[in-house]
């Protein structure tokens, strides 16, 4: 006798089974690479024993019911997911984005706080003076990363208008280079603390 195929195996759990939603994590067990279960799920479709209704979520297409359907994969995917599901053509977004930033969000804003309070604060020639100072030490002192070497033409030889685009731009260059900032210690620490 022949062992069974896995589209056989899915078959079986989908007709044993009491569910109506499906998750291709649900699958896993019954064996197979990542394309054997793909070609299978889709040998089911095609077969109209399940309809594939998002990124890994499956229906068995006697539920047609798109408000039954919404809330039985809601349900199934937990509360915390954001998923985009798609049932008798009607697509639903599941979740809410986070409006919440993340840490580094949280630190980008807070760099470019700290660049635009230093520069109302201090001249340019002082910012360029201290910037180039604290980078002389800390090469003599072996710590030095490549943003160093930016900062370094920058304060030599940029004009004040590049330093200032770079100080407080919000491009992913602006934004990488003042996370190495070399103009630290302009600011007291009670104020680099309240920003």
């Amino acid at each position: 006798m022949m062992e069974p195929t896995l589209t056989d195996r899915l078959i079986s759990t989908i007709k044993k089974s009491r569910r109506n939603v499906f998750l291709r994590e649900d699958f896993i067990h019954l064996g197979g690479t990542y394309r054997q279960l793909s070609r299978a799920l889709t040998e089911l479709q095609n077969a109209r024993l399940v309809v594939r209704v998002g990124y890994g979520v499956y229906l068995r297409p006697t539920l047609t019911d798109v408000d039954s359907g919404v809330s039985q994969v809601r349900r199934r995917l937990g509360r915390r997911v954001r998923r985009e599901v798609t049932i008798n053509g009607v697509t639903v977004q599941l979740g809410m984005p986070s409006t919440a930033l993340n840490k580094q969000d949280v630190q980008d804003r807070r760099k470019l706080t700290m660049a635009q309070r230093i520069i109302e604060h201090f001249p340019l020639t002082v910012i360029r003076q201290r910037s180039l100072e604290n980078m002389d030490r800390w090469q003599t002192n072996g710590v030095w990363v490549s943003a160093f070497d930016e900062w370094r033409a920058l304060m030599t030889e940029g004009s004040d208008a590049q330093v200032l685009a770079v100080m407080t731009g919000e491009d992913q260059t602006s934004n990488r280079l003042r996370q190495s900032a070399p103009y630290v210690g302009l600011l007291m620490q009670t104020e680099v603390e309240a920003i």
